[in-house]
C-alpha cells in the first residue's frame, strides 16, 4: 500500500510541476502564446470542409 501511496504522490508532483512550467511559459510569452493560438485557429479553420452558398 506504501507504494501505491509513493507512487500517487509522485504523479501529482509531476502534474504540479508541469503546470507550473506551462503557466511560467504562458507568462514569460504571452504573445507568442496568442500568435499559436491564432495560427491554430487559422489551421483548423482551413482544414474543415467548404459549404455551398445559398443563391
Amino acid at each position: 500500500m506504501r507504494a501505491l501511496d509513493d507512487l500517487t504522490n509522485q504523479g501529482i508532483e509531476g502534474l504540479h510541476r508541469g503546470r507550473t512550467a506551462v503557466e511560467r511559459f504562458v507568462d514569460d510569452n504571452p504573445l507568442l502564446v496568442g500568435v499559436v493560438g491564432v495560427a491554430a485557429g487559422l489551421l483548423l479553420g482551413a482544414l474543415l470542409p467548404r459549404t455551398r452558398q445559398a443563391s
